[in-house]
């Protein structure tokens, strides 16, 4: 009998244990890079753990306070050796994608996604800094934004704060997007680097 009880307590603690943590948003970074003969040009969601196929993002239009949809997972979760010899992307966006710039306090490290995007997307003219074209913060489909600018993620409001800081040696920027959840939970850090060398 207390064997029996003590494994249903253990199995309850699963569950709960993974309930929690499956309704923990996925916030990530993307990125559009060319290859190196700029013949043809890849989107790549930087996420912090990986999602399935087909799992659908949107992109924020952050001076417009916009969220744009939408961006599709395509495939499995791509090797830093295969943005090298597979599609042939320069080293300099290798280190943005990977994050290379800041290996000992990334908020996380990159996992890559091949993204596709639907004809909105493309549709879409972002606003502000022609930066804000090739990359920035991505959010869960369902998300939305309030009538006060908050971003509204699985039922929880977060406030969103920007800071474009340059990399070492002027050698570009990082876009760095922090969001403060109204609950006082654990904020959420996104890096998103774009290296010129």
């Amino acid at each position: 009998m207390l064997t029996k009880l003590l494994v249903s307590s253990v199995t309850l603690l699963v569950v709960c244990s993974f309930s929690v943590r499956a309704t923990e948003p996925i916030i990530g970074g993307w990125r559009l890079v060319e290859n190196h003969a700029r013949t043809h040009e890849y989107r790549f969601a930087m996420l912090p753990q990986p999602v399935p196929g087909g799992t659908q993002f949107v992109a924020v239009d952050w001076t417009a306070r916009k969220l744009v949809c939408c961006l599709a997972v395509q495939g499995k979760e791509i090797s830093e050796d295969s943005l090298r010899n597979k599609f042939h992307i320069p080293e300099v966006w290798i280190a943005d994608l990977m994050n290379h710039w800041n290996l000992e306090q990334a908020p996380y490290r990159p996992r890559l996604f091949m993204l596709t995007a639907d004809a909105a997307f493309l549709a879409h003219k972002f606003t502000g800094e022609s930066t804000f074209m090739n990359g920035g913060l991505l959010l869960p489909v369902d998300s939305h934004v309030t009538s006060q600018g908050h971003l509204m993620i699985n039922q929880e409001r977060y406030r969103g704060k920007f800071i474009e800081r340059p990399l070492a040696d002027d050698d570009g920027a990082v876009y760095i997007y922090t969001l403060r959840p109204s609950s006082g939970g654990k904020q959420v850090v996104v890096e998103v680097p774009f290296g010129n060398n």
